[in-house]
């Protein structure tokens, strides 16, 4: 967490309470949460809390590289700690996020230029949902 706070100051990213907790929150565990579930999670530990803080420390976290944006599903935006690369499922049933390592051939090059992300995203049905009677695959 030092290491974070020092790239918080880098960026000139005040390190305010609402900041940290988000960022704690995140950083606890492999969740991919939207604002919305951040909000609901943390609201009852910070009553003074809003969804639009929320969002605002989520932007300023991602502008200061200290947490990740995924796009992967059009229907809501999720957030994750920086960490190593990796790529994410998605389950089409569901909507569970999960982490996949990369396996890396080696680094891409493109001359001239400095890659600094990659993204891979994939899309199909988790192996929970496969297994359930229940879902309609």
């Amino acid at each position: 967490m030092e290491k974070m706070l020092e790239r918080l100051r880098e960026k000139k990213v005040k390190a305010t309470p609402q900041r940290l907790a988000v960022l704690e929150y995140l950083r606890s565990g492999y969740i991919h949460p939207s604002a919305e579930e951040i909000y609901k999670k943390l609201k009852p530990l910070c009553p003074s809390l809003s969804l639009a803080t929320v969002y605002n420390t989520l932007e300023a976290l991602v502008d200061a590289g200290a947490v990740n944006r995924l796009t992967i599903d059009a229907r809501r935006t999720n957030y994750e700690y920086g960490r190593a690369p990796h790529a994410h499922f998605l389950c089409r049933v569901c909507g569970e996020i999960y982490d996949m390592p990369i396996r890396r051939a080696g680094a891409a090059v493109l001359r001239g230029h400095k890659i600094e992300k990659t993204w891979q995203y994939h899309q199909g049905v988790c192996r929970k949902c496969l297994k359930s009677p229940q879902k309609k695959i």
